[in-house]
């Protein structure tokens, strides 16, 4: 059974397992795609990676840094739990409404452009 991005997870094990079920990544392919990075002393063991999945130990952030854009997610999401787990998930989630609708105006107006400008900004 798959789990959803939308459920809540408690630690950064349950949130690795998530990322790597929705990036479609095996534990050995993340191992080797770390050590392609010059990684594979920092904690990016096959052994390591299922300890973190465990739950019995945590990774240096060095880890979440290089293992959150290889899986699609946000390191913050990753390492925290903070927000939401994807850039366009967050980004949406911070736009208005009404900007995220189809608009019949060619151009956004002063406002929505300070909102849009607002959202970008936190992502960064």
């Amino acid at each position: 059974m798959r789990l959803g991005l939308w459920r809540k997870m408690d630690t950064l094990g349950d949130r690795l397992k998530i990322a790597l079920e929705r990036a479609d990544v095996t534990v050995v392919e993340l191992e080797r795609r770390l050590k392609e990075l010059g990684l594979s002393g920092k904690g990016a063991a096959r052994t390591m990676i299922h300890r973190y999945l465990k739950r019995d130990a945590l990774p240096q952030l060095e880890f979440v840094e290089a293992v959150a854009p290889i899986l699609g997610v946000r390191r913050a999401w990753l390492a925290f739990g903070d927000g939401k787990a994807t850039a366009a998930e967050q980004l949406q989630a911070t736009l208005p409404k009404h900007l995220l609708s189809e608009s019949t105006e060619a151009e956004p107006d002063e406002r929505q452009t300070a909102h849009l400008h607002e959202a970008l900004d936190m992502l960064r």
